[in-house]
């Protein structure tokens, strides 16, 4: 693993924000997704945020005086791992959580609707109903995962 003088200030890309941003301490900042599934995508980030590249800032909805993910897991670990104290966010509301909620759940049942009309129609089908498969039960094994390590207090 590379290792790396963390940057003085990370830079963050402001422009890309929709609603309120918040400088905080990253240790208000909670994953519930702490078990990443692309762990060479957030070296990738690491190394460019090391390099002083611009990425959008972390959303977070807050709950109980904490501050919750709710978009940019990824960029939340590279950052962590170059122990950056303090970050901006974008404090989502809750309608924009459910909203983005929604947006997943419509994209997966886009796909699963793909997956059905290549079994029935399709040549791939059965090796495109694997990789569906497969994708979507790595997904809910990283949830449980990280809600295990939560819970035990990682």
């Amino acid at each position: 693993m590379t290792t790396f003088d963390p940057p003085e200030v990370l830079k963050w890309d402001l422009s890309l924000v929709e609603g309120e941003v918040r400088r905080v301490a990253a240790s208000r900042v909670v994953d519930l997704l702490c078990v990443s599934d692309a762990p060479d995508t957030i070296a990738i980030y690491r190394t460019a945020m090391a390099r002083g590249e611009a990425f959008p800032p972390v959303a977070v909805v807050p709950v109980l005086g904490r501050l919750i993910i709710a978009d940019g897991h990824k960029r939340f670990q590279a950052a962590w791992g170059l122990a950056v104290n303090e970050l901006p966010v974008e404090v989502w509301s809750w309608r924009r959580v459910l909203a983005d909620l929604l947006d997943q759940a419509r994209a997966t049942g886009h796909r699963l609707g793909h997956v059905i009309h290549s079994l029935t129609v399709g040549r791939n089908g059965r090796q495109e109903a694997a990789i569906f498969v497969a994708h979507e039960v790595a997904h809910l094994r990283r949830m449980v995962v990280s809600l295990l390590a939560a819970l035990r207090g990682r």
